[in-house]
């Protein structure tokens, strides 16, 4: 059900699940996000990450889909600098080096595209 998948493409929707270890976003994105919960399934909560916490975890990975699933996102919904160096400001993760220069040069990438 991940995006570009045969489900996205048949319904234009798409549902990514992410564990704790694998979602590394600012550790205030639950405050940001989106919670839906349903009458008719009582035990299940879909937690909707903001689109900007979602841009800051691809940072690290940024595979050719994650740089145009961002700009993709930037379009939909602009990113100010002022914006981009709060979330980064609150995004304590301890990286190994050669994850930190990633996660840095990325940042650099994610800067030059915002116009404020």
């Amino acid at each position: 059900m991940g995006e570009l998948s045969w489900y996205h493409e048949k319904f234009s929707i798409h549902a990514e699940v992410w564990g704790p270890e694998t979602f590394k976003a600012p550790p205030k994105w639950r405050e940001r996000a989106k919670r839906f919960s349903f009458d008719d399934l009582e035990k299940v909560a879909v937690v909707c990450p903001h689109p900007h916490d979602i841009v800051l975890a691809k940072l690290e990975r940024m595979d050719p889909k994650d740089r145009v699933h961002i700009e993709q996102v930037l379009r939909q919904m602009p990113l100010t600098r002022a914006q981009l160096d709060t979330l980064v400001a609150e995004y304590e993760e301890v990286r190994e080096a050669d994850r930190e220069a990633r996660f840095q040069q990325n940042l650099a990438w994610l800067r030059s595209q915002l116009t404020s």
